[in-house]
Formats: C-alpha cells, structure tokens, sequence
C-alpha cells in the first residue's frame, strides 16, 4: 500500500544579527585565494597600520569598488556633501556612503573635477599594478597572516560577505557592488542559509572598522 507522507513545517527564518556580530563571523573563503575574506580584526589592523595615502583606495575597496573602478575615480565623482560616490563603467552605480567619504578623500585639494581621485606617491594616476602593490604593502605593515594572499579582490569580497550575511536580496547586491558572476552567488548564499532575505534600506552599507574610521 502507498503510504502518505506529509513533510514537517519548515525551519523559521533566521533574524539578522547585527553589522558587529557579522564582522567577528569566522571568515568564509570562496575557493579561489583571491576571494579571501578578512576578519574583523584585520580589517580594522589594515585601516590602522596603512600609511594616510593608501587609506583612499583601502576603504573604496572596502566598500565594494573594484581596482579597475578605483583608478577610474575622478574628483568629479565625489559629492561630499551627500556623502556619495559614483561608479562608472559596466558596473555604474552610486554609493551612498556617508562619512566615509571624508576619508576617501582625505589629504587631496580642491582639484579639477577631470583629475584622478587615487594618486601614486609620486603624483600620478594610480594604475591597477599600483592599487595591488598598495594592498599588499598595507597587509605587510599590519601583520596580516599570509599577507601575499590579500588582494584587492579579498578586500572586496570581505564588504560582499558582509552584505549577504545580513541577508541582502541578491537582486539588490549589484546596486553596491556592481556585477557578480553566478558562481560567486553561489558561493554567498551559503554565508548566510535559510535567511530571509532584506532590501538595501534594511542593511548595514558600511563595515564597522570603515564606519569607526569615518566617525573616530
């Protein structure tokens, strides 16, 4: 005889925790190096060992930006006032990211709105070999573990992470971080499982050590 079998109700959706308790998750790595994620202890050693002018480009790719995004930055792309940046490119989009701002262009003058908001030490634009050279040494001087892996990749993926374990609607995660390819996506949503899934009014948009950096 058949016999009948009625599933049990589901598990209830998990509440999201708070922008802290993400941070001192356990780090979770995609499979590539590239993808590492910092913990929250590294992330603020980073912040507070880097030299004043690589902290511009540290905390844009702390808060999504790509390193071929980053080097495209012009000083017209920055509305202090609203505490916005502009992204151009593939992955247009606008960043509201509040008093972060403020150290993204700390140390720069009032410059043409045409000129390089990211500069290499000797004036010049930055160009992508110089934003990883300037991760890497920055890693160096904090003492990171395995500080040869800590790309500007992981740093991106660190604030990636940080979204999708508040749940952010995957839908939404390109308005801050622009493209993601399907296998990453795959990869994120086991950060956080069987949670209900929030819109960007619902999450934290900046880690707490770029939040404790723009406030301290």
């Amino acid at each position: 005889p058949w016999v009948t079998i009625t599933p049990p109700d589901g598990p209830a959706l998990a509440a999201a925790p708070s922008p802290e308790a993400l941070s001192n998750q356990s780090p979770v790595a995609l499979a590539a190096p590239a993808a590492r994620e910092l913990s929250a202890e590294e992330q603020r050693s980073l912040l507070a060992e880097a030299a004043p002018e690589q902290i511009p480009l540290l905390v844009c790719l702390l808060c999504g930006v790509t390193s071929g995004e980053a080097v495209a930055l012009r000083a017209a792309d920055v509305e202090i006032p609203s505490g916005r940046l502009t992204i151009g490119g593939d992955g247009a989009r606008v960043l509201e990211i509040g008093p972060a701002l403020a150290a993204i262009v700390a140390g720069f003058a009032a410059d043409p709105r045409d000129a390089p908001l990211l500069r290499a030490p000797s004036g010049r634009q930055m160009t992508e070999a110089d934003v990883h050279g300037t991760v890497m040494t920055a890693a160096l001087d904090a003492g990171i573990a395995k500080a040869h892996e800590v790309s500007p990749s992981t740093l991106r993926h660190t604030y990636v992470a940080f979204l999708a374990r508040q749940g952010l609607r995957f839908s939404d995660l390109g308005r801050l971080v622009g493209p993601t390819p399907a296998e990453d996506l795959n990869a994120l949503a086991a950060l956080a499982p069987g949670m209900k899934r929030v819109g960007l009014d619902q999450v934290e948009k900046l880690l707490p050590a770029v939040r404790d950096l723009a406030t301290g």
